[in-house]
């Protein structure tokens, strides 16, 4: 987080959170809803579509989200200029969904329980 340029305060909120996401599919479009004690961060697309999203941390994106089998490719470009491009893979499975974020050569891994 330190390297998009997340302040320490967020950080540490962000290191304590448990969050649920819930996504739902309607008309072509998915709605995707993070939830922590803290923030709640929702965004919609469908799947191969150029869309503007604001980051759990405040940035703004232009994202892209692609599907291959059972996993999703998001694509994050922050719109400021010189802005770093993140990639967040998430991985369907069974009982569980695996997020792999990436940015640059640092990764962040998060397993998420199906309710």
């Amino acid at each position: 987080m330190i390297y998009v340029g997340v302040n320490y305060v967020l950080r540490k909120m962000a290191a304590t959170a448990s969050p649920v996401t819930e996504i739902a599919y309607e008309d072509g479009t998915f709605t995707v809803t993070t939830t922590t004690a803290f923030k709640t961060n929702v965004f919609k697309f469908r799947l191969g579509d150029e869309f503007e999203e604001t980051t759990g941390d405040g940035r703004t994106c232009k994202s892209i989200v692609s599907q291959d089998g059972k996993k999703w490719i998001h694509k994050q470009k922050d719109t400021k200029e010189g802005g770093l491009e993140t990639i967040i893979v998430r991985d369907f499975l069974d009982e569980d969904m695996n997020m792999e974020l990436s940015v640059g050569e640092i990764v962040c891994k998060r397993v998420y329980k199906k309710l």
